[in-house]
């Protein structure tokens, strides 16, 4: 037998191992057990096979196949069990694979699949580029499925960069063609896209009622990993509307069905929402024993970008006890971590937590550095929301170092981004922010105005205080 002979029998045999585990996975209950422990117990042997089959795709057809197949055959597996920069590693391999064999269908696939690895990596424009590749092939060959899941794909990377109405836009047709075709499954989660879309804009009932629904026809289909996103998305629309202990049992029932399903991604998700809820009702402490685990766990799945984000919640807890200093620390090490994987979106949420934090220890150059490097990279990256939130900050240490002209003149360009977006926790923030500016100003017609229109948007509406910060009250 010759060694390519040889090398053909390991990575077939091992290509058939992988499918077990994902089909056993899939089955769910006492299988999906089984089907991780054949996956971590083979997983050595699963690698090596994919890199062989992977060297040889170019000169040998029945390594393109196998190549093709590996990244296909084990898809919900991996998505749980490999990490995003190996799975780009391996779809890049296998894209090649499926143009070899001139397979244009299975090409999409690969292409919608290494959009959404470049989008955990934190990188949405390159998902862009790859889900807009997928949708073009898609319309081409005519197959619906595939356009369906791609303009689901394109929505979710435009809800990231904070262009909710593109996003709505293409759920909306993602949710359209579902039905269409009578993808129930796919139907579902659309609903649940949408339902995060409209969180984004501050319509957290709208938001509630179509995560419901989701939450509905994933239990319909027995589809733990959507009824896991559901109930994630229903927890955050309850503790935006005030409702915490809804929300606190949403999040619990997030946590116990991620953990059945092995899933430590959405099982992170759950635990760093459960320490927002706490952080909401001034347990800090509390939040900050969640925020650890949070950390643990995504270091345990080398998740590096969950690792820095916990590092930030940390950060934001030890902030809320006051301990700035402390904050500060993990923030820096939460903006090392984040340049080391080039996760913008996370370099630019340290520097803003570390704004602030120095806006509290009244150090202003440093605040003011802080948020004009978030500033750049939000605008870099085109996060609108971003950018309203960063010139809310910028505007917000101005009022506290006691410059209100330069205060009231970024409030007014962060109001302006936030209502064109239909950012409502923005809006409010910077109209009461505008509204203190010129009551030190000593401009009561004007401090009038934007303090009766931000009531209601500033108040219970869910604001984020992992990201903006409003002025201290004049004394």
């Amino acid at each position: 037998m010759t060694s390519l002979e040889i090398q053909r029998r390991h990575f077939r045999y091992y290509l058939g191992i992988l499918n077990q585990a994902d089909i056993l996975y899939c089955e769910g209950e006492e299988a999906l057990a089984h089907g991780l422990e054949l996956f971590d117990d083979e997983w050595p042997n699963i690698r090596l096979g994919q890199e062989r089959a992977a060297r040889l795709a170019e000169r040998d057809k029945d390594a393109a196949w196998c190549c093709d197949r590996y990244a296909g055959y084990g898809a919900s597996i991996l998505h749980v069990r490999q990490h995003p920069a190996e799975q780009i590693l391996w779809l890049e391999s296998a894209v090649k694979a499926a143009r070899t064999l001139e397979d244009r269908a299975t090409e999409a696939i690969h292409l919608g699949n290494l959009g959404i690895a470049h989008y955990l990596l934190g990188d949405s424009r390159r998902a862009i580029e790859c889900h807009e590749l997928n949708l073009t092939i898609a319309s081409e060959i005519g197959d619906r499925r595939i356009e369906s899941a791609a303009l689901a794909n394109l929505g979710v990377a435009y809800d990231s960069l904070g262009e909710y109405p593109k996003a709505i836009s293409l759920y909306e047709k993602h949710l359209e063609i579902s039905r269409e075709i009578g993808d129930r499954s796919e139907t579902g989660k659309a609903l649940s896209n949408l339902g995060t879309a409209y969180q984004q804009i501050g319509d957290y009932k709208r938001s509630l009622e179509l995560c419901t629904e989701a939450l509905a026809i994933a239990r319909e289909l027995a589809d733990l990993p959507s009824e896991c996103a559901a109930l994630g998305n229903i927890g955050v629309a309850h503790h935006a509307l005030g409702k915490y202990q809804l929300a606190t049992e949403s999040l619990m029932h997030f946590l116990a069905t991620a953990r059945t399903i092995g899933n430590r991604g959405f099982e992170a998700q759950a635990i760093g929402n459960l320490g927002n809820v706490f952080l909401t009702l001034n347990e800090p402490q509390r939040a900050l024993e969640l925020y650890r685990q949070n950390h643990d766990l995504a270091r345990e799945i080398a998740d590096r970008k969950s690792e820095a984000a916990a590092l930030g919640n940390i950060g934001v807890a030890h902030s809320a006890l006051g301990e700035y200093d402390q904050a500060i620390t993990l923030h820096t090490e939460q903006l090392a971590l984040a340049l080391e994987i080039d996760d913008l979106r996370g370099q630019a949420q340290a520097l803003g937590n570390l704004g602030r934090n120095n806006m509290h220890l009244e150090n202003y150059e440093r605040a003011f550095k802080y948020h004009e490097q978030d500033l750049q990279i939000v605008r870099r990256i085109g996060d609108r929301v971003g950018e309203a939130q960063a010139l809310g900050n910028l505007a917000t240490t101005h009022y506290n170092a006691g410059a209100y002209l330069q205060a009231v003149e970024l409030y007014q360009t962060s109001l302006a981004i936030a209502v064109e977006i239909g950012d409502p926790q923005t809006t409010g923030k910077s109209r009461y922010g505008l509204c203190l500016s010129y009551v030190c100003l000593g401009d009561l017609d004007r401090a009038f105005s934007p303090a009766e229109e931000s009531a209601e948007a500033f108040e219970g509406k869910g604001a984020d205080p992992l990201r903006t910060s409003v002025p201290r009250q004049p004394k």
